[in-house]
């Protein structure tokens, strides 16, 4: 029985509408879908796709990945007019982001559950990214293979990921690299996270942020992606900026991965691993 309120809990609740009390509540019908079918499943968008809010984050051309975790000062609450309203604002009242922490004046936002994360990010990679439904599949067997460490196979399933993706949604030419960096971070982190694996990108070190980090039980693949330079070169800022620090400590196995990807083809040009 505690297992089965533990997955409901991680499942449909975690919505925080106040800033002076910590209580958070269910989504009720979701919960209704999920009692009726005895089934756990994203039931988020079964009333229609957030079309207004799919083109405002394609026309704001916002980081995806920043959606969770960030920290906002609490007057993103303050805008009423449409067209400067805060995409963070827009989503919080409608029920994609909520308060998860408040640290002086400013408040930490995120997903309220594992349902609406999955669901809004199946959402973002069809209708932002334009994604085959291939995208999945080469997904899921990534997710896999990071999790039985077969490191061989990364490579080409990345790989078949980006071949998932339109040419049309790519960065323009003119476009800086860290722009081209920020298309392949988001890919990649759309398509583990929509699938339940654990892929985290709000973690900061004295020294910066990283690019992503894909966590499970008994390891920790940290990840740092480069266009036009080398794999080498993101395994070095890896070590010199110490993103893998904290997950060394926590006595985890970690796994260094420097991704380089090739500008015209769109395909990983180099990996490098190091253990």
């Amino acid at each position: 029985m505690d297992k089965c309120m533990e997955r409901i809990r991680y499942w449909y609740n975690g919505y925080r509408f106040s800033i002076e009390r910590d209580k958070q509540v269910y989504n009720p019908i979701s919960l209704m879908y999920c009692l009726r079918n005895r089934e756990f499943k994203n039931y988020w968008f079964r009333t229609g796709t957030p079309t207004f809010l799919i083109n405002l984050l394609k026309d704001r051309s916002y980081y995806i990945p920043d959606l969770e975790g960030v920290e906002y000062p609490q007057s993103v609450f303050d805008a009423f007019e449409l067209e400067n309203l805060p995409i963070e604002s827009l989503l919080y009242q409608s029920g994609y982001l909520t308060i998860k922490d408040i640290k002086g004046d400013n408040i930490s936002l995120s997903y309220p559950n594992q349902e609406v994360k999955i669901s809004f990010h199946e959402v973002l990679l069809k209708y932002l990214y334009d994604a085959e439904y291939h995208v999945y599949s080469f997904g899921r067997m990534l997710g896999e293979a990071l999790r039985e460490e077969k490191l061989e196979e990364v490579k080409e399933l990345i790989n078949g990921i980006f071949s998932s993706i339109p040419y049309s949604v790519y960065p323009k030419a003119d476009e800086s690299e860290r722009i081209k960096e920020y298309y392949y971070h988001t890919i990649m982190y759309l398509s583990l996270s929509l699938l339940g694996y654990d892929a985290r990108t709000e973690l900061l070190s004295s020294k910066g942020r990283l690019d992503m980090a894909v966590i499970f039980k008994d390891r920790v693949y940290v990840l740092e992606f480069k266009v036009g330079k080398g794999a080498e070169d993101a395994i070095s800022q890896i070590r010199e900026k110490g993103y893998a620090d904290r997950f060394i400590a926590e006595g985890k196995k970690v796994i260094l991965c420097g991704i380089s990807f090739d500008d015209k083809s769109r395909e990983v040009q180099d990996i490098k691993f190091e253990r």
